[in-house]
């Protein structure tokens, strides 16, 4: 199938980006001895034995109306809108999804791995911090302070990229998993674009 092919491709080229490399090693680490923690490139000795039944199986257990959640946003009626998603959802299967038995990822100490890749234009650095997970009270009003001070044009992005010139990208999110609370952070930047006494620092 088209779709397996692409998929396969896609992680076949994982290696050459160095920004997939360091998010998937950070999850690994972070996750061992998880299923959070699997490594993604096993998928390329399973992926070419799934069949076209095992996929029309999966979309009638998983992808029924009570496991979504639909946001719709934009200059639109209501009603049209209404009228929309009732059609949708009476297209799909019915049924309640199976219920997701995954247990707590344990606690994990402190990783710092480097993976070299010579001939990358940019320092990738992704990190994985432990969280709230996102049935706690205060996981939203965590991830909108992540946002305003971490997130893409944030007050961490503005400084070291705009201000500061140090990186061309920084920011931080709340992830969604399901029974993890993580907090995901990345930084990219070139080894060299940091200042002299920037690196004495943080030699010190």
């Amino acid at each position: 199938m088209l779709s397996k092919d692409q998929i396969l491709t896609a992680l076949k080229r994982q290696g050459e980006d160095a920004r997939s490399v360091s998010r998937r090693e950070a999850t690994i680490w972070h996750f061992r001895g998880h299923v959070y923690g699997r490594d993604p490139l096993g998928a390329l000795a399973t992926i070419p034995g799934i069949t076209r039944d095992e996929l029309a199986d999966f979309v009638k257990r998983y992808l029924v109306p009570s496991n979504m959640v639909v946001a719709v946003a934009g200059d639109i009626e209501k009603a049209v809108v209404l009228g929309s998603l009732e059609k949708l959802f009476q297209s799909l299967p019915r049924g309640g999804a199976l219920e997701r038995k995954l247990a707590e990822p344990p606690e994990t100490g402190p990783v710092l791995a480097l993976v070299h890749k010579p001939g990358q234009v940019q320092s990738q650095i992704s990190l994985v911090l432990r969280s709230v997970r996102r049935t706690h009270p205060d996981f939203w009003k965590l991830s909108l302070l992540a946002n305003l001070f971490g997130g893409g044009d944030s007050l961490l992005y503005t400084r070291l990229r705009e201000d500061l010139g140090l990186v061309y990208a920084a920011f931080f999110a709340q992830s969604y998993k399901w029974q993890a609370g993580t907090l995901l952070g990345y930084i990219g930047c070139k080894g060299t674009k940091p200042p002299r006494p920037l690196r004495r620092r943080w030699r010190s």
